[in-house]
């Protein structure tokens, strides 16, 4: 076993080089830096704090149960994370977490969609999030982010800015969501001031 994960971090250290020359010839290495800085912090400081780090890729065309298990089992997978000194992904991705929100909202037997890696204590606890919000106050349940809410003038600088973080993106090769996720994007053309600072100063650069 120990040597196993020693085959499984052997090459990490040249990997790493390889992939810091590469940023270097970019010129991107201070996205680099700082990217590692914000991470040091989340884990400090806990990841995705702010209130709707939920709302993961992928999730805003979902009903308002969907969202509702979503939401509710995201917070139990950062909670189990915690709790088992491992990365959220390992006990679910986030594709995964879309499907069983779905699965579970048009049916009752979503069991298929649980991933067999679960161990079965995880799999209870799971089920019981899934029946919890099912049974909860719909009144509770959040609204997907809605377009007509935006103003007219809201919407057109929407437009700018989607075709502005495209256009970067794609002369960069890279893409447009490790700029700034459609969502982000809602919320910073409604409130510039309070979520521009959310962002990576190379993030906030692309966008201006």
């Amino acid at each position: 076993m120990i040597q196993y994960a020693a085959n499984d971090v052997r090459y990490l250290g040249l990997l790493a080089e390889e992939f810091r020359s590469k940023l270097q010839e970019l010129k991107r290495i201070e996205w680099l830096n700082e990217w590692c800085e914000v991470t040091k912090r989340n884990v400090i400081n806990g990841f995705n704090s702010t209130e709707d780090a939920w709302r993961i890729k992928g999730s805003s065309g979902l009903a308002p149960l969907s969202l509702a298990i979503l939401r509710d089992l995201w917070h139990w997978r950062e909670r189990t994370a915690r709790k088992l000194n491992t990365p959220p992904f390992q006990i679910l991705r986030n594709k995964q977490l879309i499907q069983l929100a779905i699965e579970a909202t048009n049916a009752t037997a979503y069991d298929r969609f649980i991933p067999p890696h679960l161990p079965q204590t995880l799999a209870d606890e799971l089920k019981n999030v899934v029946a919890y919000t099912k049974g909860s106050d719909p009144a509770t349940w959040p609204y997907p982010p809605e377009r007509g809410r935006l103003t007219p003038e809201q919407r057109a600088a929407l437009e700018r800015l989607i075709n502005r973080r495209n256009q970067r993106a794609k002369l960069l090769g890279i893409d447009p969501t490790i700029i700034a996720s459609k969502n982000t994007l809602i919320k910073l053309v409604v409130n510039w001031e309070k979520y521009a600072p959310t962002l990576m100063s190379w993030q906030r650069a692309l966008l201006q």
